[in-house]
């Protein structure tokens, strides 16, 4: 059986650091304004007269949510990997 490559780093000694460094409230807070900052750098370039820009810069946004996500959840094996479909961040920080 051929694992992911989510299964096979879950079983090396770094998905414990990984977790715990994760599941830090410091490192919560610098994931949310990274995507915050990245979102405003995509706002700031982008130009909503166009819509296959505007779609365009969308799935830039949503790319970089679902990659946070990916990485929050990525030694969890509790947690599995889904499709977010809401561009909400956690506003509890």
């Amino acid at each position: 059986m051929n694992l992911t490559p989510r299964k096979r780093f879950q079983q090396t000694p770094d998905a414990k650091k990984h977790f715990d460094l994760t599941a830090s409230e410091s490192f919560q807070k610098t994931i949310d304004a990274a995507v915050l900052q990245h979102v405003m750098q995509v706002a700031l370039k982008g130009s909503t007269y166009d819509p296959q820009i505007a779609m365009a810069e969308y799935h830039r946004i949503l790319g970089a949510i679902e990659f946070a996500d990916l990485l929050l959840k990525f030694a969890d094996p509790e947690k599995p990997l889904e499709r977010k479909d809401t561009l909400n961040l956690n506003h509890k920080v």
